[in-house]
C-alpha cells in the first residue's frame, strides 16, 4: 500500500508539474514563441500526456486486480493477431525512434486466456522495450507451444539490457526500480507488476533474460486453446 500511495504521489505530481510550466510558460507570453519552439512545446505536454493516461491505467487496472474486482474472462484466440493490434496502436512511438518491431507469431498459434489482459500484457512490455531501445534498434516478438500445452512468448529488444539488481527486483512493487529511458522517457515499473498479475491470472510465469548492453527478453506463458 505505501508503495503503491506513492507512486500516485510522486510519478503523477511530476508530469502534471510538468504540464503546468509548460502550459503556463505559453499562456503568459505565447507571442514571444516561434512556430517551432511552439511545435516543441506542445509536443512535450502531448508527450506527458500520454505518459500520465498510461500511468493512470495501469493504476486502475493494479487496484482492481487488488480488490478482486477485475474479472478474468478467457476465450480462444488467435494470438498473432492481438499482438499486431498492439504493435499497431505504439507505431508512432516505434516511428519516432526508429525501431522496428518484428511479429514472428505462427498463425497457427491459438491461446486460452483473457483477451484484455494479454493486451495489457504485450503494451506494456512493447512499451517497455521502445523506452529502453535505442534509435534504429529492433524489438521481435515470437512464440511456441511447449509439450506441457503452453504457449511461450517472448518480447526481445537489441536495448541498453539492465544490471542485476534492477533485474531481480522487477516484480516487487515494494523496490523502487523507476529509471528513464534511452530519450529521458518516464517509467515506474508498474507496468511490468501488472504483467506478472495478469500472465499468473491466466495460468502462466513471466521472467527476464537480460545483461547490460545486450539488450532484454522477457518470456512468459499462455495456456494453449482448449
Amino acid at each position: 500500500k505505501d508503495k503503491f500511495f506513492s507512486i500516485i504521489a510522486h510519478d503523477l505530481r511530476s508530469p502534471f508539474q510538468g504540464l503546468l510550466n509548460i502550459s503556463g510558460m505559453i499562456a503568459d507570453d505565447v507571442e514571444s514563441f516561434s512556430k517551432e519552439e511552439l511545435s516543441e512545446l506542445t509536443k512535450k505536454m502531448h508527450d506527458t500526456t500520454k505518459n500520465i493516461v498510461t500511468l493512470l491505467k495501469n493504476l486502475l487496472e493494479w487496484s482492481q486486480i487488488q480488490q478482486g474486482t477485475f474479472i478474468l474472462s478467457p476465450e480462444n484466440f488467435q494470438l498473432k493477431k492481438v499482438a499486431q493490434e498492439d504493435i499497431d496502436s505504439l507505431n508512432q512511438m516505434a516511428f519516432q525512434k526508429e525501431i522496428n518491431i518484428n511479429n514472428k507469431i505462427p498463425a497457427s498459434l491459438i491461446v486460452n486466456a483473457d483477451p484484455k489482459m494479454v493486451n495489457s500484457i504485450f503494451v506494456n512490455l512493447l512499451s517497455n522495450a521502445l523506452k529502453f531501445t535505442p534509435r534504429g534498434g529492433e524489438i521481435t516478438i515470437d512464440a511456441i507451444e511447449n509439450t506441457n500445452k503452453m504457449i511461450q512468448i517472448s518480447v526481445k529488444d537489441t536495448g541498453i539490457g539492465m544490471p542485476l539488481d534492477i533485474k531481480n527486483n522487477l516484480f516487487r512493487i515494494e523496490k523502487n526500480i523507476k529509471r528513464r529511458g534511452t530519450e529521458g522517457e518516464e517509467s515506474t515499473g508498474l507496468g511490468l507488476l501488472l504483467c506478472k498479475e495478469f500472465v499468473e491470472k491466466n495460468g502462466g510465469t513471466i521472467r527476464v533474460e537480460s545483461e547490460e548492453n545486450e539488450g532484454t527478453n522477457f518470456i512468459f506463458t499462455l495456456p494453449a486453446h482448449k
